[in-house]
């Protein structure tokens, strides 16, 4: 009303625990091959970031963890919902399909005023997607499903696919890209020196290693369906 005060709000923040990890690994290599071969250390700088990546993947998306010897990663219950497909949306959808699943999980993310923008999921359930076919064995096409020129599904119901292989199969998770983050306490460092016996034994350790954290600002924007058969079962109209 206009001549009159503004209504009175409050913003609370909240303290969420931002546990950071070491992840690393060593590995010895001869002296003689650094001292014969600097293109050894060219493939090691090349090779073991890409194997700490790996890991780090792992962690997050592979293992809920528990932040004392692994990250606790995505699937743990502080930092994901789960898919209310026994619940809200139980028996939704005629002649239901994997596609319909993922939809219907980007619809619970914006429930909670969260744009799902992103789907991790398996490599495996990206081809079974693009292979579905129908009772006659023609090929499907949704027109939810973007492929690029390749052939390759690159996109669901608006939602960018990110493939990974640590996203155990037949799971999918829909979520809101900017409620993740990646906190580095100390970047990638590649360490060589002597280690035991190393010194008398012609012998150098390289250690590789990167500090870091992982947190979800809020588990409502993370979908997670455990089973996506299952899923599919659940919300069809019987």
């Amino acid at each position: 009303t206009q001549g009159s005060a503004y209504a009175k709000s409050s913003f609370l923040f909240k303290t969420v625990e931002f546990v950071s990890a070491v992840i690393g690994t060593l590995f010895r290599v001869t002296d003689e091959s650094l001292d014969d071969l600097p293109e050894a250390m060219d493939e090691i700088a090349r090779v073991a970031p890409d194997k700490i990546k790996n890991n780090i993947d792992y962690q997050i998306l592979g293992s809920a963890g528990d932040d004392t010897a692994t990250i606790k990663g995505l699937y743990a219950a502080s930092k994901k919902t789960d898919f209310a497909s026994a619940t809200t949306y139980l028996a939704k959808v005629a002649n239901a399909n994997k596609v319909d699943v993922i939809s219907l999980m980007k619809d619970q993310a914006e429930t909670s005023k969260y744009i799902a923008d992103t789907i991790i999921i398996n490599p495996t359930d990206v081809r079974l997607l693009a292979a579905e076919k129908d009772q006659l064995d023609n090929s499907k096409t949704d027109r939810r499903v973007v492929f690029d020129a390749l052939g390759e599904p690159v996109a669901i119901c608006g939602m960018m696919i990110k493939r990974n292989v640590n996203q155990t199969a037949d799971k999918v998770t829909v979520l809101a890209s900017n409620m993740l983050q990646i906190g580095d306490r100390k970047q990638m460092t590649l360490e060589v020196g002597y280690d035991a016996s190393d010194f008398s034994t012609g012998y150098k350790t390289i250690r590789i290693g990167v500090r870091l954290a992982f947190a979800v600002r809020n588990p409502l924007a993370v979908i997670y369906c455990s089973g996506l058969d299952a899923a599919v079962t659940a919300i069809t109209v019987v």
